[in-house]
């Protein structure tokens, strides 16, 4: 079937390929209407949509309309646009056959019912004609050509499916609905010199974004948690969710002066934080971070490498999203899928993520032993300053923690230079190991297992010396009885 719409009104219809066309121009369209676009369903061979302008003759009314039978009879579909805005181009979603999507002079609209109600869906696009839309099935993406304002791109369609399949959610309702397919690949989004070059888009942020649902009078008293599980059922992260409050208002200067461990803290702050209605939370697709090591700066990343304490990214595979509100619980599976221009095989993504989990738990046990050994120093200094403990008598306890701590972390670091006057130490050797094994998604090789099983095996010393050290200063304050 084959449709056909012309520059003066006239519209045409096969269903022989070509041999025989046969007019079924609308009779609602006023004379000299240009037909702008033709849409055929993706769901019925006789259902079409269309849309007409005739802005060059001063009328700016919308004409949209829809058949059902080949053509012989003819809706109009405009409820809900605004009167005064020509209208270029309508798009069915090849995976809903109720959602539509318009695209008029002034913005883009969509509708949920299949074209009986339209809503507008301009968001954060300017003030700009649409003239074209697409549709990128797989990515769940939506497309928009405007007419001197570059490309836009809606994502995440999934939700926009569900909302029309399952209707909008009430006000008082708990929903949770099934996250896109996300997208695993050894390089994503723009890189690092993208900021110099402009114009340039933007990817979406890399993860699995889960949007849900919270009563319109939550006021924060009730517990709410998004867990996310792998296939076996095991959890893979939990985020504790919490009332949005109202962030303290920071100068510039004092942002940008943040150390990494205060601007992950921020980060994480406001990943937690939900409002009443609807809300949305990005996975990085990642397992929990390791513990930080208290007033540890990481040195400055190289390339793709970082010496920060990120968890590994997941192997693809299916993952459920729970939420857990009050005594309720609510889940959507979703896929996590691998770059497809990368070749690999499921035993050598398991040895891959199974030697970066080695090391993260290594790494986790590590900072946990360096935070002990440093609240206890602080304890011990404390304890001293009060005179709760002879300076003489603490100074070996104290002098030995110092050392056991150095040994493995370097605390001197405090500019993005610094490391370069500084010596690196074991914690960032490990974190350097597990983010270069993390770049591929092949089996490890074997120098990078051999270095993995070189450096565990410092890690282990490194903690017996911090065990010792520990162990010394808490005799010294059992002995003298200082708290």
């Amino acid at each position: 079937m084959i449709w056909a719409g012309s520059q003066d009104g006239l519209v045409h219809v096969t269903v022989d390929g070509g041999q025989h066309w046969q007019k079924v121009t609308p009779p609602q369209l006023t004379q000299w209407a240009e037909i702008s676009s033709i849409e055929p369903s993706h769901f019925s061979a006789g259902t079409a949509y269309l849309t007409a302008q005739r802005y060059m003759w001063d009328d700016h009314r919308p004409f949209a309309l829809e058949t059902t039978d080949f053509g012989r009879h003819w809706s109009v579909l405009t409820q809900g646009l605004p009167d005064d805005g020509s209208v270029f181009v309508v798009r069915q979603d090849p995976g809903d056959a109720s959602l539509l999507f318009l695209g008029t002079a002034k913005s883009v609209y969509a509708s949920f019912d299949g074209g009986a109600h339209w809503r507008p869906l301009g968001l954060n696009l300017p003030h700009v004609q649409v003239r074209d839309l697409a549709i990128n099935a797989r990515e769940g993406e939506l497309v928009a050509a405007t007419h001197g304002r570059s490309f836009w791109i809606l994502d995440d369609l999934a939700l926009l499916e569900q909302l029309s399949h399952d209707g909008q959610p009430a006000a008082h309702s708990v929903d949770l609905y099934a996250p896109q397919a996300a997208w695993l690949t050894r390089a994503y989004g723009q890189s690092d010199d993208a900021k110099y070059r402009e114009p340039i888009g933007l990817n979406p942020p890399f993860g699995a974004t889960v949007f849900f649902h919270i009563p319109a009078k939550y006021d924060g008293k009730t517990p709410v948690s998004l867990e996310i599980l792998d296939a076996h059922g095991d959890a893979v992260r939990t985020y504790a969710l919490h009332l949005k409050r109202k962030e303290p208002k920071l100068s510039l200067v004092v942002k940008d002066n943040l150390l990494p461990a205060q601007q992950k803290r921020n980060a994480d702050e406001r990943l937690t934080a939900i409002s009443p209605g609807m809300n949305s939370l990005r996975w990085d697709l990642r397992y929990p971070d390791a513990t930080e090591v208290i007033g540890f700066e990481p040195p400055e990343d190289t390339d793709d490498e970082t010496a920060d304490a990120r968890g590994p990214l997941v192997n693809p595979g299916r993952y459920t999203a729970v939420l857990r509100y009050g005594d309720k619980s609510y889940r959507q599976t979703f896929g996590v899928e691998l770059d497809p221009r990368l070749h690999t095989t499921p035993a050598a993504l398991q040895q891959h993520l199974g030697l970066q989990l080695a090391l993260h738990q290594t790494v986790d046990t590590l900072d946990r032993r360096i935070n002990g050994a440093i609240r206890l120093r602080r304890r011990l200094a404390q304890a001293v300053a009060a005179h709760e403990l002879d300076a003489a008598a603490a100074r070996p306890a104290l002098d030995g923690l110092d050392a056991a701590v150095d040994a493995v972390v370097q605390r001197k670091v405090r500019s993005s230079e610094g490391d370069v006057m500084n010596e690196m130490r074991l914690r960032s050797f490990l974190a350097y190991l597990q983010s270069d094994i993390g770049l591929d998604y092949g089996p490890p090789d074997p120098a990078q297992v051999a270095a993995c099983n070189r450096l565990e095996g410092e890690a282990r010393r490194g903690e017996t010396r911090l065990q010792a050290a520990s162990a010394a200063g808490e005799r010294l304050l059992l002995r003298d009885g200082a708290r």
